[in-house]
Order: C-alpha cells, then structure tokens, then sequence
C-alpha cells in the first residue's frame, strides 16, 4: 500500500526543499520530567530538533513517514531558500491587509491553509516576523511552513487541507526589494549560525578538522545529524570525505549492525557544494554539544 505523504515529502525534498513531519492532530497529554503537563499540539514537529532536522535525504524522509504515515509536511523555510508571507484569516483579516500593500504575487506559489489564510511563496532568503496588528507574518530563516497536502484533523474527526492554488512548477519567483519595501522588513538579517556561508582556506581546513575532533560520536546515532555532518564537509573535496569517514567509522565501532554501511559514497556524491548546509553547521555542533562528552 503506497503512502501519499511520503510521495510528496520526497517530492518537495527533490526540488531542494528541506522537510520534516508534523503532527496532524493534537497528541495526549503527558507528564514533563519536572512534574508539569504538557500536550502536543497539531501542526508542531514530531522529532526532536524540529525543523533543525529538516532534510532532503531521501533514507531519512522514507525513516520518519514510515514512523508517521499521516505526518504533515514541514518546510524549513531558510534551509530551503524560501521567504513566505504568511496571511492570517482565522484573527482578522490579514488578506484585506496584504491587498492594500500591492505586493505582486506573479510567480509566487500559493496554498491555501485549512483556516483560510494563504502562504504566498517567493524564492529568497528573509526575516522570519511576526505582526498581530496586520495579521500578516513572514517565515524564512528560522520559521517553517506546513505544505499542501498536509491536513489537520480537528476534534470532529474532520480532514482539513493545505491546498495548492494556481500553478506550482518550477522554482517561485524571486523576492525584490520592493516586497521587502512594502512589508517594511529588511532583507539583510542575522544569519542563522548553523548555516552561515563560510569562504575556506588553510585556516578554516585547520579550524574544521579541531571541530570533527570535538564532535561527540553519539551525534551520529541520529541520522540526520549524521547526514548534515556530512554534507557541511562537502566544500571540502575528497579531504571533507576522509574527515567524514574518519568520524563515522568511530560510529560503526559502536554500531557494528549499522545499515550505513557501504552507503558513504553515495550519500556523498548526492551532497551539493554550495548547498544551505556549510562548514557552519559542523562548527554549530561541534561547540554545541561537547560539553555532553564530558
């Protein structure tokens, strides 16, 4: 029996969008370490790191709808080189709103959301905001979108779709100044540290071979962890490679029955240069996480 959700997470990850699942109903309470209760709620992450695990790899993808087969599908908008201006109706009326801005949505895709509102869909990085007053935000670095089509199951056992509207082929257009101009938001933001540009030379060779030393083995029992390691060493050439063999095969020694193996090569051959996941990301956990060691 094929599964509709996984088909097109890994449909959105083949366009070079970042996915991960999110809950398609509210979960059952549940008592916190510290003795409060909490509840999952819809349309939040299943898996730990949230849309810091977004991924385009494909074992992963196939790993988390087999785990939750009605997941919806998350977005990491700023992994994913998208800025989305996201209209609220269920508060207010966010469209009247974004009308009177004259923002051209000529290229944009758009879906609508099972409240009403729209996510109109430019490719290009931006601030993630937030504007209760116009009931008009935005996501990009830092924020995640929830794709068609994803649905939210309410109390009455009803099914409510994301849908697509218009024509979703290709890439979106590109943001301009004039969105930016019209949402009175700065293109320029504080780059996400974990996936940050960096120019290599000897010292950042040097720098990043000191962080695969620091980065605790552990990390790599988590798959895309394991899988964004890899690809932030990527700039590297064939000495990336060797770094990222190096620190799995310290994982195979503590999992001898890894399925991982033999799969090194491939896995790294579907890695792009230039892709949103830099030697930032490496540094990100590395720093991040060694203290764990300890």
């Amino acid at each position: 029996m094929g599964n509709e959700m996984l088909d097109y997470a890994l449909e959105y990850a083949g366009r070079g969008w970042t996915v991960f699942p999110v809950r398609e109903k509210d979960g059952k309470p549940y008592v916190r370490k510290n003795g409060t209760t909490a509840k999952p709620l819809a349309k939040q992450p299943y898996i730990q790191y949230g849309l810091n695990a977004a991924t385009t790899d494909e074992e992963t993808i196939r790993d988390w709808w087999n785990r939750y087969p009605n997941a919806g599908i998350g977005v990491n908008c700023g992994t994913s080189g998208l800025f989305v201006v996201d209209i609220d109706m269920k508060n207010g009326n966010g469209y009247a709103n974004f009308m009177k801005l004259g923002i051209s949505t000529s290229g944009a895709f758009i879906s609508m959301t099972p409240s009403g509102g729209l996510h109109v869909i430019f490719s290009g990085i931006g601030k993630s905001t937030s504007n209760a007053d116009t009931q008009i935000d935005t996501r990009s670095l830092g924020g995640y979108i929830i794709v068609p089509p994803s649905y939210t199951i309410g109390d009455d056992g009803k099914r409510n779709f994301y849908s697509s509207v218009g024509d979703w082929t290709g890439k979106p257009v590109k943001t301009s100044p004039d969105l930016f101009k019209a949402l009175k938001i700065g293109k320029k933001t504080r780059p996400n540290p974990k996936y940050a540009n960096i120019d290599i030379d000897d010292v950042e060779i040097e720098k990043a071979k000191k962080a695969m030393k620091l980065l605790p083995v552990s990390l790599a029992h988590t798959h895309e962890i394991w899988f964004q390691i890899g690809a932030s060493l990527k700039p590297l050439g064939k000495l990336g490679f060797t770094m990222w063999k190096w620190w799995t095969e310290k994982y195979f020694e503590e999992r001898p029955d890894s399925t991982r193996r033999g799969t090194l090569e491939y896995k790294w051959n579907r890695f792009h240069e230039d892709g949103a996941i830099q030697l930032a990301t490496l540094y990100y956990y590395a720093y991040q996480y060694k203290e764990d060691e300890k």
